[in-house]
């Protein structure tokens, strides 16, 4: 076992770890604990522990593919485990030794707790499960009206509280337990509601506002942007992102009644910017939500004058000279590929071992989509996309490439699956090479390149409703 004594990056904190929400009494309550487990086709061989946004500890597995830690002198908290990059949480408290058994193939599904304290973490598992699902299906839900789909999400948080709550009175639960799934509930809801008018309306402007019921955003009341409780909490942030656009959509709203809203100009995106900014205090939740929301902003947006300003605003901003050294080298990346540069003469292998160039691909326009078998979520959600937009757009080219190293076998067992059409995938032969030439940092990229082999948009966003726009002028 090693001590790791680091504190984790951001972009993991956010997806696998969340803050400990006890009261004085169960912070009195120290007693030992332990938390192990076996990983079914491990991706890695190790396990990191965290908790407060704290990596605690890194773990080897063993030859049988299993870890364990001893938590000495411990108050109830919320732990989480991490491999290759998925993540699960757990509720610990002093006297639990709760066993975890998961198989990468199918993470999700296969995760089981068992020992003292398993219920309550596969009462939790299960639970925020099914609210992943749900938000994935926010494409469908969002074109059913505004007062339907207001009934809708509130009997889906409200059937969700209703099972927590007979849970509780069945199986007696520790604050840090309840306080954690209700702010769970809470902030899911809360961000489809919040990224409902971006969805549903074709046009952003008061005419649309009008249309939301008059307490539509009634489920904002007490919420509080500085709780300390919630700084490393992704339920969260995934709040807070669609949050901030719909107050700077309100703002913009107000001060221009009679236009359009456009979410990819200088004014939205800086109005955005300067709310996180006036309304957050926290330095852990403003340096964060400053941090992540700049790059996406910078990924987004084509107009280098637009991403100076963007970046000028949040060096003026941000608190943190290490996130400010890190944004700095980051857009020194991005930037390496710009619209109207040509594609780098990268090599790809199909699905047969053929080697190739990947502009044997460019015959006419194409998308670019990246994947890895770390994240079988991604994978799915943005080959079932792909398959809509192929039957939309039969012009252009779709191609998907793995940008796992030495995972042939996995790949080919990837490529069985139901949405994957035969001749559109492929991996790099050299994949550290190739993810440096395209400052390819993660596998949400997409990359639009015309028909001569020139980028036309080095980093385009799938799941934006603005996608099929850029489509349509790609054609």
């Amino acid at each position: 076992m090693k001590r790791t004594g680091y504190r984790l990056p951001l972009s993991f904190i956010l997806i696998s770890t969340v803050l400990l929400l006890a009261s004085c009494e169960e912070q009195d309550r120290i007693g030992d604990a332990f938390i192990g487990g076996e990983i079914i086709n491990p991706k890695t061989s190790n396990v990191f522990i965290f908790r407060d946004g704290e990596a605690i500890d890194t773990l080897l597995l063993d030859d049988s593919d299993k870890f364990g830690l001893k938590l000495n002198d411990i108050s109830t908290g919320m732990y989480s485990f991490m491999h290759g990059n998925e993540y699960q949480l757990a509720v610990i408290e002093p006297g639990d030794s709760v066993y975890l058994r998961v198989n990468t193939v199918d993470f999700d599904q296969s995760l089981v707790y068992m020992g003292i304290g398993a219920k309550k973490n596969n009462f939790l598992v299960q639970l925020f499960l099914e609210m992943e699902q749900e938000s994935k299906s926010m494409f469908d839900t969002s074109k059913i009206d505004p007062a339907a789909f207001v009934k809708y999400i509130d009997s889906l948080e409200t059937e969700k509280k209703q099972r927590l709550n007979n849970f509780i009175k069945q199986n007696k639960q520790s604050e840090v337990f309840s306080n954690l799934v209700n702010a769970g509930i809470k902030y899911n809801y809360g961000a489809m509601r919040e990224a409902y008018p971006f969805r549903h309306f074709t046009t952003l402007n008061k005419q649309a506002l009008d249309q939301l019921p008059p307490n539509y955003f009634d489920f904002r009341e007490g919420l509080d942007y500085n709780d300390s409780s919630l700084a490393h909490f992704h339920h969260y942030y995934n709040f807070l992102f669609p949050h901030f656009n719909t107050l700077a959509l309100q703002k913009l709203v107000e001060k221009q009644p009679d236009l359009p809203v456009n979410q990819q100009t200088r004014d939205f995106y800086l109005t955005k910017l300067g709310l996180m900014d006036s309304q957050i205090s926290h330095p852990v939740i403003k340096n964060n939500i400053l941090k992540y929301t700049t790059k996406s902003l910078l990924s987004n947006t084509v107009d280098s004058e637009q991403q100076e300003d963007i970046l000028q605003f949040f060096y003026n901003h941000s608190k943190s000279d290490e996130d400010k050294a890190y944004m700095a080298n980051w857009y020194a990346s991005i930037s390496k590929i710009k619209s109207g540069q040509r594609f780098p003469e990268i090599e790809i292998v199909d699905p047969k071992g053929n080697t190739l160039n990947i502009h044997e691909l460019f015959d006419k326009a194409t998308v670019c989509t990246f994947w890895s078998t770390e994240s079988k979520s991604h994978f799915e959600n943005s080959h079932e996309r792909l398959n809509y937009l192929r039957r939309t757009f039969d012009n252009i080219n779709f191609i998907s490439i793995n940008t796992d190293y030495q995972k042939e076998d996995e790949w080919r067992s990837f490529l069985r699956a139901p949405n994957v059409v035969s001749g559109t995938e492929f991996r790099f032969r050299d994949p550290e090479a190739a993810k440096k030439m395209l400052a390819l940092y993660n596998v949400n990229k997409v990359m639009l390149i015309d028909k001569n082999g020139n980028v036309k948009q080095a980093n385009a966003n799938l799941f934006s409703r603005k996608f099929n726009l850029n489509l349509n002028k790609l054609q």
